[in-house]
Formats: structure tokens, C-alpha cells, sequence
């Protein structure tokens, strides 16, 4: 295959990929929709807060804690940028720093708001008793 065939190959599975993701999104919506307004049994309904308290405390706890993690890649993401452009200097490694910089760039953005909203809502959690301060 020549490189156009590779890049339309390679961009083809991801829109597919993205198509079978959104389909799952959906189906799981569907049916956590069904099974909210017609499986709402007593027993069902006593169980759930348990589980919950027990799985979502460490769970929340991970999400939270794996930030830092991101950061320090989105960091050696920079630094390899930097290295690409200043240390190696060569024009056909500037493409790989404007990729590697916008990576962090948006890595960094995104993970900004969704690290505060996971905080709030373990915040959230804790406030209302349903997990362990």
C-alpha cells in the first residue's frame, strides 16, 4: 500500500471505530432508560447503595489520582517537543513537535475541567454521606 491508501485505511477504521462507540453510547443509554423506569424493583433498589459506596469511593479515588499521571505525560510530551525543534533541529522533526505540542496542549484544557468536575463530584459524594471522607 502506498502512504495516501495507509492514511484513508488508517482514518476509515477510526470513523468506524467512532461509529461502534457512539452505537454502544447509545445502546447503553437505551438500555440504563429501560431498566430505570421498569426494573425498579424494591429489592433492586436496596441493594444499589451499597454497591455503589463500595465501588464508587476507590473508583472516584483512581480517576482523581490518575491526573497527575497525565500531567507528567502531557509534560514529557513538551519536552520531547522542545527536543524535536531545539535539540535535533531538523524541519521534517517540526511536524512531530507541532503534533506532540498540540497533544498536551488539548490533553492539558480537557483534563483541566474534567479534573475539577471529578473533584466536585467526589466532594459531592462525601457532603451527602453516600462516601467516606
Amino acid at each position: 500500500m502506498d502512504f495516501e491508501q495507509i492514511v484513508r485505511w488508517y482514518f476509515a477504521g477510526e470513523k468506524a471505530e467512532a461509529f461502534w462507540i457512539l452505537a454502544a453510547g447509545i445502546a447503553s443509554l437505551v438500555a440504563a432508560l429501560l431498566l430505570w423506569f421498569l426494573g425498579r424493583e424494591p429489592f433492586a433498589r436496596g441493594l444499589a447503595p451499597a454497591q455503589f459506596v463500595a465501588e464508587e469511593g476507590p473508583r472516584i479515588a483512581q480517576v482523581v489520582q490518575s491526573f497527575g499521571l497525565y500531567r507528567i505525560g502531557y509534560a514529557m510530551a513538551v519536552a520531547l517537543a522542545l527536543c524535536f525543534v531545539f535539540v535535533l533541529g531538523k524541519p521534517s522533526q517540526h511536524g512531530f513537535a507541532v503534533g506532540l505540542l498540540l497533544l498536551a496542549a488539548l490533553g492539558l484544557t480537557i483534563d483541566f475541567f474534567a479534573e475539577r468536575r471529578a473533584e466536585q463530584y467526589r466532594e459531592a459524594l462525601q457532603a451527602v454521606g453516600a462516601l467516606p471522607a
